[in-house]
């Protein structure tokens, strides 16, 4: 077979169908490679993203953890400072709550409301027994 083109196609051809066979295969390996470095980017930020939401959560987790802690210190011990840093993470979660609600997702948009109305109630149950606590220490300083 080989030695019949070699005999009857003109030197021309073969090359002209050498460069042509050449470029398809060149032209399929760009378009193939193309491809796969799409769906690499695609799922890079589809990584990217899950990462960074997966970064938002845990830190979420350790200040609501670390508001808790605290909470707990002031119900059981009365340590006004534990109060006082109640308040100030309070303030720092809803800060950062409230700056990532304008970033995200309106699905993970309603997680986060619901958690800021959550730890809305924590809180104000929370200025409710430092009254209460109050109220006990000025009762037993009279």
């Amino acid at each position: 077979m080989i030695q019949y083109l070699i005999n009857h196609v003109r030197l021309q051809h073969r090359i002209y169908a050498s460069f042509i066979a050449a470029t398809i295969v060149i032209v399929a390996i760009i378009l193939i490679t193309y491809a796969v470095f799409a769906r690499i980017d695609r799922d890079l930020r589809d990584f990217i993203f899950s990462s960074n939401q997966s970064r938002i959560d845990l830190q979420l987790t350790a200040q609501v953890a670390e508001l808790h802690r605290l909470s707990l210190t002031f119900t059981y011990e009365g340590h006004r400072s534990a109060a006082e840093q109640v308040t100030h993470s309070y303030q720092n979660l809803m800060q950062q709550i409230d700056q990532t609600l304008q970033q995200d997702s309106p699905s993970v948009k309603t997680i986060l409301t619901t958690i800021k109305h959550r730890l809305e109630s924590y809180y104000m149950a929370f200025e409710q027994l430092k009254q209460q606590r109050d109220l006990r220490q000025q009762l037993i300083n009279v």
